[in-house]
Parts: structure tokens; sequence; C-alpha cells
């Protein structure tokens, strides 16, 4: 079996943005972390500058387990507040600059080390391009309980930690908040002491956060679609009833594939897509059945995807596509040990990459 992550430094992840300079109504600076993930290292410079989390901005979430470098804005602060000393946490190449938003970077660069290695897998062009467990991690059960709109077990779940279940069940909030580090799972805990009203308490947590465990949901969804179409269908396949992405004046474009432009799809190799799940989705054939089963054994509607307790939260729906890119693929294996770099577009996963790459 191969191990990867055995040390912070076997996985190294360097993003890669363009800053914007509109406005240049922010601070922006490198956040270099180890042993840490990106809203824990962001909530310990915000607490040091007494900052509330929302004056950040970053693009991507990065993993714990790894040595990261991502760029971070922040507003209402001077430069020279940012001279933090944080174990695991460096700050450098501080500029001005606008705020950066989810989703701003084209990508990450990877240097990763794979022990235990064998030989590696010719995976050709692409990869299926599922979510990363990081994207899920069990968020995605808080998300599905939030869309039911089942608050309290939304909440007992996001509270949920080995050796809390007791109290978590019992309602017995005062006895935990000294397990919990100052988070936001605490001011959670803090209101539910005041007031048992769990939809409020889940309402406390800044937008972000809540975002994150309907991602999750949304990403567990598009991966049991995606395995349920590989079970029949190759990767690269395209059959009518298929969603396929073009490109229309620099744009997106999705389309529906059928009897008149399928052989012309298939000679361009567009790129076909499955549903982030939102309550306008449209598929079609294959997908729309599979999308019905498996929502009915979510107990889903599409309807649910419309939250008027946390309309915010409200997601229409998009695409994603099913084939994986990769770029500048250099590797080396030495000894049963693979060390290996790349580029992965925003929105894929490394550890989906490193899977197909050496299969067990």
């Amino acid at each position: 079996m191969s191990t990867i992550k055995l040390y912070p430094e076997d996985f190294c992840v360097e993003e890669v943005i363009e800053i914007k300079h509109k406005k240049n109504d922010c601070l922006v600076f490198t956040l270099e972390k180890k042993n840490e993930n990106t809203i824990d290292a962001i909530k310990k410079i915000a607490g040091i500058l007494n900052l509330p989390f929302k004056n950040f901005g970053y693009a991507g979430l990065k993993d714990k387990n790894a040595v990261t470098r991502q760029k971070v804005s922040v507003k209402e602060i001077r430069k020279e507040d940012l001279k933090i000393d944080l174990e695991n946490i460096k700050i450098s190449e501080i500029e001005g600059g606008d705020r950066i938003k989810i989703g701003n970077h084209l990508g990450n660069k990877f240097t990763i080390v794979i022990r235990n290695v064998n030989e590696i897998e010719d995976i050709g062009e692409g990869f299926p391009n599922f979510f990363g467990e990081q994207r899920l991690g069990g968020n995605e059960t808080v998300g599905h309980e939030i869309l039911k709109g089942d608050y309290e077990r939304a909440v007992k779940n996001l509270l949920m930690k080995e050796g809390m279940e007791k109290e978590i069940e019992n309602e017995e909030f005062d006895k935990l908040l000294e397990k919990y580090p100052d988070t936001y799972e605490k001011r959670i805990l803090k209101f539910l002491i005041r007031k048992k009203d769990y939809l409020k308490a889940l309402k406390s947590l800044p937008s972000d956060i809540l975002t994150l465990y309907m991602h999750a949901y949304q990403s567990f969804i598009f991966n049991e679609l995606l395995k349920k179409r590989l079970e029949t269908l190759d990767l690269w396949k395209i059959e009518i009833g298929d969603i396929i992405c073009s490109e229309k004046f620099e744009k997106k474009a999705y389309v529906k594939v059928n009897s008149s432009n399928i052989e012309e799809v298939r000679e361009k190799r567009y790129p076909t897509v499955l549903p982030i799940m939102g309550y306008r989705t449209r598929v079609y054939g294959k997908t729309k059945k599979d999308m019905d089963s498996l929502l009915e054994r979510e107990n889903m509607k599409m309807e649910d995807f419309k939250i008027k307790s946390i309309p915010f939260l409200s997601s229409r729906g998009t695409y994603r596509e099913i084939i994986g890119r990769y770029e500048n693929f250099n590797w080396k294996l030495e000894d049963n040990i693979l060390f290996c770099e790349f580029f992965l577009p925003k929105g894929e996963y490394a550890t989906v990459f490193i899977d197909q790459l050496v299969k067990s």
C-alpha cells in the first residue's frame, strides 16, 4: 500500500494566482503554513490582530497535513501589523491589492513524495475528476441535514468529537466549553447555552463556514453520480442525453448531446459534465435516471436546495467536468519512492490524481 503525507514536507502546494490591483483596498500577503488548515490559520492571525474573520479573503482551502503557500487578503490593517510570529505559520510578500475571493486562483503546483510505490499507472490525458476527501470529511452529513431542515441534528453532528458524544446528545453544552478551542464550534456552544435554538445557532456561523457544508454535500452527490456512470461507461465515452461544456464568446456553454450534434461533439472531444446539484438542475438520459435514484435513496428533492430559512445557502446548481486535467507532470521512482511534481487547475484534487497514478 502506497503512503502519502508521511511527513508534511512530503506534500507541498503552491497556489498560482494573479493579484488584481483595480481597487487596491486590501493588503495581500503570502501565507505559508504547515499542519494547519487554511481557515484555522487565518483565525489565529485574525485573533492576534483583533480582526473579524470576514476581513480576510482567500481563493481556496489548502491541505492541513502539508506545507502550503497561498495568497490571503485582509482589509483595515497596516502593513507593520502583519509582522506576526506564529508556530507553523509564516507571513511574507506583503503588498497592496484587491480582495481575494473563493475561486480567484488559476490552480496549484504540487511537489509530492509517495512511499511504497512499485510502479505508476498510465492515466493518459486525464483522470476521473472526483472531489477529494478533504472536500467531504464528514461535512457532507451536516450539509444534508441542513438541506432537510433538521437543524438540531446538523448542529450536533457539527459539534461531534470523539469522547463528547454523551454530552452532546444530552445537550449538556456547558460541560463542553472548556474542551473546545476558541473556534466556531465554541461560538455555537455559547449560543446554545443561552438559548437552544439550533437554526439561529447555525446562523451565528460565518457564511464561508456554512457554505462549506453545502458544498460538501453537493460534492458527495457529484461523486456518487460519477461512480455510477463509470460502472457502465468509459471516462471518455459520450452518449445522447449527456451534457457537454463548450466555449462560446469566451464563456462556458452547456449543451445537450442529441442525434444531430453527437458526431461533432465526439470529434471535437468536448468534455462531458455532471451536475453540482441545485433546485434548477437539468440532466437527461442515463444521468437523469441515476440522479432520480440517488435522490430517492437520500430522501431528497431538487427543491430542497432552495433553503428559505438560510437563503444565501440556496443553490440553483451548475456543472463540473468529469475529466480532470493535469500539466507539467514530472516524476522519478527510486527505491519504491515516487518523487513527482505537477500542476492542476482550480477545483481538482491532487489526492484524486495520485489515487489514479498509484493504484494498489
